[in-house]
């Protein structure tokens, strides 16, 4: 098994700035995953998406990428804008790279807390700890 990633690194923030063209963080920006999610659009998310898909990424930029997708549909969710299809599209990764991505689910899951006081997102995310 390898090493679990919990947090995105320089570098892949790095790379996802540059080839998805992203605002840089500053450089005492700590929270950039999350701040970021701000700027990003349905269709922006789509190219995230075929990112992931399009090219050999290694598992701390997918990761990073993950974390910026999820943020995104937390977002949604609370704006009640949210997209199934492209839910479903996420999910599907969430699944199928699970132990990648357990530390991003388990995160989002806000298990310590009742659902009323969780990420918007938590339902979706306790379901997947489910499968």
């Amino acid at each position: 098994m390898s090493k679990k990633i919990l947090y995105p690194t320089g570098s892949a923030i790095e790379q996802l700035c540059v080839n998805l063209k992203l605002s840089e963080p500053d450089q005492f920006e700590q929270d950039w995953e999350y701040t970021i999610v701000h700027e990003i659009d349905e269709q922006r998310i789509i190219d995230m998406l075929d990112y992931y898909h399009a090219k050999n990424l290694n598992n701390e930029v997918k990761f990073t990428l993950m974390v910026l997708m999820i943020g995104y549909c937390d977002d949604r969710i609370i704006e009640r804008n949210f997209d199934e299809n492209l839910w479903k599209r996420i999910e599907d990764i969430l699944i199928s790279e699970k132990e990648l991505h357990l530390p991003t689910i388990e995160y989002w899951s806000s298990l310590d807390v009742d659902l009323k006081d969780a990420w918007s997102i938590a339902p979706l995310m306790r379901e997947l700890l489910r499968k």
